[in-house]
């Protein structure tokens, strides 16, 4: 073959693969910008992929009848395997809400979610690392009881490792949270993306660190020297914790104190054999439900009234909070 002739073939190979590459990231730029209603920031889908993998299209569902969305949006690695970027899963429907708050929280005194959460999101985070929201749907009114109806968020980024969560869980939860909110019609005020991080287990603070949180009480609390608090939830969340440590190395909570809002927590004041927990009381927040229960470890050397004083404080303090 003459020498031109292979010089042109050379730069016809060049141009195709030059091409193609283009083609590819002009493709996978759409998919990103389209996926879960273009509510998925771009850093948190280059930040779950790995450099030679290919983005999938979303699989999205909405079912505006039922009220019940689904995202989720995938990549492929060069060797066909498959793995997450991220996922939503919301609903307005009470019914189905009430049977995944009351699964999340039957065994409150259990871990099932001891994350730390920042302030800015309303929720928790769950034993399985899925953020879990709940947001009052103004655009959806009142059910027939009077109770303000809602919106249900679960979201996740797949697996990740660490104590704390890469910022694209937060970020990514509420991003979605609002399409979810846009999709079926809740009419929800919009979240901002917050700025602090997740931890997978919530980290003991001095109670005077725990300024601006549901726990912020504790600083005028009667503990033991040298106590810590963790706290799980933030002040707009559907359930919040603070767990009181002292004693070596501050590891299990001696003193857990919890509270949850809406109605559908009220089914948490019972065991399974109808009777009320020691240390669960039912009280009123805007119309609906909150139920505080309180709890020690044995070996605590936690007396009855001295439970009950902190039980009251953590109670009046949440109350006055949310503006009860």
């Amino acid at each position: 073959m003459p020498r031109w002739g292979k010089v042109t073939l050379t730069v016809v190979v060049v141009l195709a693969v030059v091409g193609l590459a283009v083609r590819q990231d002009v493709e996978e730029w759409w998919l990103a910008r389209q996926a879960c209603g273009g509510a998925v920031p771009r850093e948190v889908i280059d930040a779950r992929m790995p450099d030679d993998a290919r983005l999938l299209p979303a699989e999205e569902k909405l079912i505006e009848e039922t009220g019940w969305y689904r995202c989720d949006l995938r990549f492929e690695e060069p060797g066909g395997g498959r793995d997450q970027v991220l996922h939503v899963v919301a609903t307005t429907d009470q019914e189905e809400q009430g049977e995944i708050l009351y699964d999340t929280f039957e065994f409150n005194e259990s871990w099932s979610w001891r994350g730390q959460v920042p302030e800015g999101l309303p929720g928790i985070l769950q034993v399985n690392d899925t953020l879990q929201l709940l947001i009052d749907c103004p655009a959806l009114g009142k059910d027939a009881k009077g109770s303000p109806r809602k919106l249900l968020v679960r979201s996740g980024i797949g697996p990740w490792s660490g104590e704390s969560a890469p910022p694209e869980l937060a970020k990514s939860a509420a991003s979605l949270a609002n399409e979810a909110s846009r999709r079926l019609g809740c009419g929800a005020e919009p979240l901002k993306p917050p700025t602090g991080k997740v931890y997978r287990e919530p980290r003991p603070l001095a109670p005077k660190q725990a300024a601006g949180t549901p726990c912020a009480w504790t600083a005028r609390a009667d503990l033991p020297a040298g106590a810590r608090v963790s706290v799980s939830g933030t002040r707009t969340s559907h359930a919040v914790r603070c767990d009181l440590h002292w004693g070596a190395k501050f590891r299990d909570p001696k003193v857990m104190l919890s509270a949850y809002y809406g109605d559908w927590g009220k089914r948490l004041r019972f065991d399974d054999d109808g009777r009320i927990f020691p240390g669960a009381v039912q009280a009123r927040c805007r119309g609906e439900a909150v139920i505080f229960k309180a709890a020690t470890e044995p070996d605590a050397s936690v007396t009855e009234k001295q439970l009950r004083v902190l039980a009251q404080s953590f109670a009046r303090a949440e109350l006055r909070q949310r503006g009860c």
